[in-house]
């Protein structure tokens, strides 16, 4: 899930969630498989415009957003504190169980006093922005230039992690998507939602990890790019996709609806198993998981019926 609160909605969301292997367009950073599917779901809450946001529409969209079960929560726009009520709002968001990012600011605008809020929370990861991969080329002739921090992204001890934040190809209202350059997505608010689409795949492999796990992930997954371990410019570095999987553990197989004996195989067994603990439900001596087939706290006819679906198959 993600949640978008945001100025520039399709670029952001684009970025995020752009179908993938369609043919058309781009591709999101979490945008699913062949034609986009298992991509993330988009919750986008609009808190302003361009002019202007305001506070009580960030809080009421950060509420709601919890409310309503996002587990990564984009915020590509900043400036000075909302003072408490946004304070309080990010707070609740996280003990929520979200994991929050939000765009470090970028020069000379927003907060004078250095990173803008949200993203100088606590709970929230600050995302700056570098120039352009130094690995690739946009054409064979172009020249190879080192990647840095942007000259316009804000710095600060509040610094989560960067990422490319420069001529951007995303997305931008009618026009679908653009390559001139003058009218690429830049900024801190293009780098926070490539990091918010890594923090969705990460959230989608490690099922089990919660929020503070998940943060803990992203900012392992980096490239230091500046002076060694953390420091104000880069944070913990300019992510690394890549560097959170190369190592993983695959993620378990998913359950095989009716194998109430949990022994790989949908088969009679399983129909002797649960006749066992018919009526049995959760808390109950003889209560297993498993034959619960679908999950419901009791074990009856409904999942004797899962049974009878996927009799035969097994779960390789």
């Amino acid at each position: 899930f993600a949640l978008l609160l945001l100025r520039d909605a399709a670029g952001v969301a684009g970025i995020i969630g752009a179908a993938s292997n369609n043919a058309t367009g781009i591709s999101g950073v979490a945008g699913g498989g062949k034609g986009g599917q298992g991509g993330v779901r988009l919750m986008i809450l609009r808190v302003g415009t361009n002019g202007s946001i305001t506070v009580d529409a960030e809080v009421a969209a950060l509420d709601y957003a919890v409310q309503n079960g996002a587990k990564v929560i984009n915020m590509s726009f900043g400036g000075v504190t909302g003072g408490p009520p946004e304070a309080n709002a990010i707070t609740r968001a996280w003990n929520g169980g979200a994991i929050i990012l939000a765009a470090a600011g970028n020069y000379p605008a927003g907060n004078p006093g250095g990173i803008d809020l949200p993203a100088g929370f606590p709970e929230v990861i600050a995302v700056g922005a570098t120039t352009i991969f130094a690995s690739r080329s946009v054409f064979p002739t172009t020249a190879i230039v080192p990647e840095t921090l942007a000259d316009y992204s804000k710095k600060g001890p509040q610094m989560g992690v960067t990422a490319p934040g420069t001529h951007i190809i995303t997305l931008f209202g009618t026009e679908g998507y653009t390559i001139d350059p003058d009218t690429q997505f830049r900024g801190t608010s293009a780098a926070t939602p490539i990091v918010s689409g890594f923090a969705a795949l990460l959230a989608s492999y490690f099922t089990a990890d919660n929020n503070a796990s998940l943060r803990s992930r992203i900012e392992a997954s980096t490239i230091d790019l500046g002076p060694a371990g953390f420091d104000e410019s880069y944070g913990h570095g300019r992510i690394d996709m890549a560097k959170a999987f190369r190592s993983a553990p695959p993620p378990p197989p998913p359950a095989l609806e009716g194998d109430a004996n949990a022994d790989g195989v949908v088969n009679n067994a399983d129909v002797n198993e649960l006749s066992s603990r018919y009526g049995k439900r959760t808390g109950d001596s003889g209560f297993t998981a498993a034959a619960d087939t679908n999950t419901d706290g009791v074990i009856d006819e409904l999942d004797i019926f899962a049974i009878g679906l996927n009799f035969g198959k097994s779960a390789t």
